[in-house]
């Protein structure tokens, strides 16, 4: 699959040592990228050095509100960016249409609450007029799918994957995320058997019709 969306820190903890080894062992062997949540509290340093060993493209989502927050740590923070480790990161974009001229990707978050989703009704919400305008600026776009508090049933998390995987393309790519605890879905053994060998050729894309725009 494209891309996963990992956090180090689950249950108000950070990951470490063989935790937080099975989670990248899981993301490596299923994903072509992560996407990793920057936590001033937890090591970052350790999430990337473990992925790095990994043949997976690392992206790093940091927050521009932490840098407001009582919590940052401005000297750690420097010391972190100034890491040899960092460079093996993938560069970081934000803005729009203002700032076209400078960014290097655009990353959008889509929320889906509930344990299930139609996938007919996720893609023509998705896939709108305003996607077709971001695509019209010619940078990439990546999607960060965040099931909400339940999971996505088996049937309707392929049947999403199945319209990512699709549309999946050099500009177009996404990071599924997932919380990593006991009820993960990539943990689910019939499923993460079938993520391992995910890849458009699993689906019958020649023949599927896209939804939306």
């Amino acid at each position: 699959m494209s891309g996963v969306k990992y956090s180090p820190s689950y249950d108000k903890s950070c990951k470490t040592g063989a935790d937080l080894q099975s989670d990248v062992d899981i993301i490596a062997g299923s994903a072509n990228a992560v996407l990793i949540d920057y936590f001033d509290i937890c090591n970052a340093d350790e999430s990337i050095f473990k992925f790095a060993h990994q043949s997976i493209d690392i992206y790093l989502d940091i927050d521009a509100d932490i840098f407001f927050s009582i919590e940052y740590d401005e000297k750690r923070f420097e010391k972190f960016i100034d890491n040899e480790l960092f460079k093996s990161v993938k560069g970081v974009a934000h803005g729009f249409t203002s700032n076209k001229d400078s960014l290097d990707y655009m990353l959008l978050r889509v929320d889906i609450l509930g344990n299930s989703i139609d996938s007919s009704v996720f893609a023509s919400k998705l896939f709108n007029k305003t996607f077709v305008r971001m695509q019209d600026l010619k940078k990439p776009i990546y999607l960060e799918i965040l099931p909400g508090t339940g999971k996505f049933s088996d049937k309707s998390f392929f049947d999403v994957l199945r319209e990512l995987e699709c549309r999946q393309s050099g500009t177009i790519n996404y990071f599924v995320g997932d919380n990593f605890g006991s009820d993960s879905i990539f943990r689910k053994s019939k499923i993460y058997n079938k993520l391992e060998n995910l890849s458009k050729n699993t689906f019958d894309c020649q023949g599927h019709e896209h939804i939306g725009n």
